[in-house]
């Protein structure tokens, strides 16, 4: 790519200070010919000047426009110091006064308008002073005001020209570096457009070939598409058929549905009917259990009852054999009497027959006490029979209570058991309803189903023969593939060669 130019101030900077060093080199050396070239220091100093300060600038680091500004003006400036201190020779005054031009020239190397406008303010000045103060500086003898006039016209005459030129050049000069910025940016985005376009010929060169892969495969299950389409139509006709020997089975279903209805309602009936009965043998039960309850606080009362005629029976035998005891020493007592009253003899027969009558008490009162004794053993014997039987029937109504109670709970779990049942014949009726009523949409859809499978086999073929019809233009596609991979090969090789 060819390099662009762009404007410098430094190569100006350098142009223009090789220029005042050369120029000044130069008219040192005319001057000093003049005299043979004796040394006149007066004379060479403003070019001295000129020399040194032009130096230190140039290495000094100062902005562009200072530097532009005081290398143009200082030929001016020493210029105008040279003629103001009389240094001229009438020889060379041509030559001296283009030397002004020269600070002109060196502004325009710069294209910058108000560069050569303050040159140009700063030459008129300097002249205008010199014909105000030496005109003869200026106009050597031949001096009046038309030819001041003259110079002054022709003089600004050739700067409002070098001015003209500055603008133009510097519009020239900024439209060609503006045109050759955009030619820069519009070849670095050529040169990137060239290497997307080389990058994307490369993957497009992949993704044809991965394109034609796949068309090569699509191409090759294309007849298996086809095939399978075949297949399909076959399987279609079979799903009709299995469609209708499903609608026939669910008209069977549905008489075997009516028949499981029917028989879950007789069995809904009876176990409703013999929830009844237990709830009624359940209070049976209760009742019964009520009255086992009484029945065994009855034969605890009993069974107290009889221990307590025990108790009293014990104490009346404790009593007896008291009253045996006392009737016992009672005989003895009538014995002893009787033995002492015959002992007293007729004093004592009084007492004799009194102690007689006393022992035959005593007698009968034995003879009475064992028969009670011999009742009271009896009675204890059936007492203590009765408690036995008592006791027996406590214990006896005791475990009936307990039978009771489980029969009881048995037929409250069984009164649970028929609820759930009814629950669950209940919610098995509502399950056979739905059932019932979910196969008429589904015979209902079955019967659009078969009809929608026999408009998918029509369908079927009609998508065979378009299948058929892809196949070509897929192979068709393939060549226009091979067409593009030649044309990206194509494409890269240019992007390659720029």
């Amino acid at each position: 790519m060819e390099k662009t130019w762009s404007f410098s101030f430094e190569k100006i900077h350098k142009v223009n200070y090789i220029t005042i060093f050369a120029m000044c080199l130069l008219m040192s050396l005319t001057t000093m010919s003049m005299t043979n070239f004796v040394i006149n220091i007066d004379e060479l100093f403003p070019f001295i000047i000129v020399i040194i300060v032009s130096t230190v600038v140039y290495f000094l680091k100062l902005k562009d426009m200072t530097k532009a500004i005081i290398f143009s003006s200082v030929i001016i400036i020493s210029n105008f110091g040279y003629f103001l201190l009389g240094n001229f020779n009438e020889k060379t005054i041509a030559s001296d006064i283009l030397v002004f031009i020269a600070g002109i020239i060196c502004a325009t190397l710069y294209f910058r308008k108000n560069l050569l406008v303050i040159n140009a303010v700063l030459l008129d000045t300097c002249v205008i002073i010199l014909f105000l103060v030496n005109p003869s500086s200026i106009l050597s003898k031949n001096f009046s005001f038309s030819n001041m006039l003259n110079f002054f016209v022709i003089l600004n005459g050739v700067i409002i020209l070098i001015y003209c030129l500055t603008s133009w050049g510097g519009n020239l000069i900024q439209s060609a570096n503006n045109k050759s910025l955009e030619s820069k940016e519009l070849l670095d985005k050529l040169d990137l457009l060239l290497l997307n376009i080389k990058e994307s010929t490369t993957d497009l060169d992949n993704n044809i070939d991965i394109f034609s892969e796949d068309i090569n495969l699509v191409n090759a299950t294309s007849d298996d598409i086809s095939n399978t389409m075949g297949q399909i139509n076959i399987g279609v006709q079979e799903i009709v058929e299995s469609i209708l020997g499903i609608n026939l089975g669910i008209e069977k279903s549905n008489s075997s549905l009516d028949k499981v209805r029917n028989i879950s309602n007789r069995i809904s009936a009876t176990s409703n009917e013999m929830k009844g009965n237990v709830i009624d043998e359940s209070e049976k039960i209760n009742s019964m259990n009520s009255t086992m309850k009484m029945i065994k606080g009855a034969v605890e009362v009993s069974l107290d009852t009889v221990n307590t005629l025990k108790g009293s029976i014990d104490k009346i035998n404790c009593e007896i054999n008291s009253i045996y005891e006392i009737s016992a020493q009672t005989n003895l007592l009538s014995l002893n009497a009787s033995i002492e009253a015959a002992r007293a003899g007729e004093y004592g027969k009084g007492f004799s027959v009194v102690a007689e009558e006393v022992k035959k008490l005593a007698q009968q009162t034995t003879e009475i006490v064992k028969n009670i004794y011999e009742i009271i053993t009896e009675i204890n014997l059936i007492t203590n029979d009765a408690v036995i039987k008592v006791s027996e029937g406590n214990t006896a109504a005791e475990e009936g209570t307990k039978v009771v109670d489980n029969v009881y709970t048995s037929f409250g779990k069984i009164q649970e058991y028929f609820e759930k049942m009814s629950e669950y014949l209940d919610e098995e009726h509502r399950f056979v309803e739905n059932v019932v009523e979910n196969f008429v949409p589904i015979k209902m859809e079955l019967e659009g189903i078969g009809s929608i499978t026999e408009e998918h086999s029509a369908s079927t073929e009609e998508i065979e023969g378009i299948i058929r019809e892809q196949g070509e233009k897929i192979s068709s596609m393939a060549s226009a593939i091979e067409e593009i991979k030649t044309l990206s090969k194509n494409l890269k090789d240019l992007s390659s060669n720029r």
